[in-house]
């Protein structure tokens, strides 16, 4: 059934979220603490809409009820992109002259990072990817380019202190690098 008002169903669809916030009282007192529960974004999107008329001869009877047919949530198929190009266009757009390790911070390590945050999963969860972009601050971003800063940092003074480290780190960085570079050279000879 259609909500008639908009106003309505959000507050219909904000108690269900908070019923499912709202723990039981195990003393049976009667107070609820709703601590920091607020409403921050939601997200829903209008279903099959149709007469559901009992007037002979308006409708068939029969009323649609939920569509997709048990697929779920569509998902847009991947778009697959060289990084080379991913990169280079980027850097075009926006003036800028990025590396390919620069990129994948943007590309993979910060957003990996922030979402290993719950409260990051739990908005993506309840949010199309428009309104949860609306939730994902500059100060955020900056703060994972500063994590990563400091992992950098770990890195490196593990790499200078620990030799066995050093030695494991050398042999994956060499196997990994001479794997680039035989790509890269392939690449300018075709």
């Amino acid at each position: 059934m259609k909500f008639s008002d908009d106003e309505l169903e959000s507050l219909y669809l904000y108690g269900k979220l908070l019923l499912a916030k709202l723990k039981e009282p195990t003393g049976g007192g009667g107070s609820i603490d709703l601590g920091d529960t607020a409403l921050e974004f939601l997200g829903h999107q209008a279903g099959v809409q149709t007469s559901g008329s009992n007037i002979p001869g308006e409708s068939s009877g029969e009323i649609e009820s939920f569509t997709g047919e048990g697929r779920g949530g569509t998902v847009e198929e991947a778009l697959m992109v060289k990084l080379s190009e991913l990169i280079d266009t980027f850097n075009a757009a926006h003036g800028i002259d990025l590396s390919q390790a620069e990129s994948l911070l943007i590309y993979v390590g910060v957003p990996s990072h922030l979402s290993d945050d719950e409260d990051v999963q739990q908005r993506a969860a309840d949010n199309t990817e428009e309104q949860f972009s609306l939730t994902i601050r500059k100060d955020d971003i900056a703060g994972a380019l500063f994590q990563n800063q400091e992992s950098s940092n770990k890195l490196l003074n593990a790499l200078l202190e620990n030799e066995t480290f050093a030695d494991a780190v050398q042999k994956i960085i060499s196997t990994e690098t001479w794997k680039a570079a035989r790509r890269k050279h392939e690449g300018k000879a075709a």
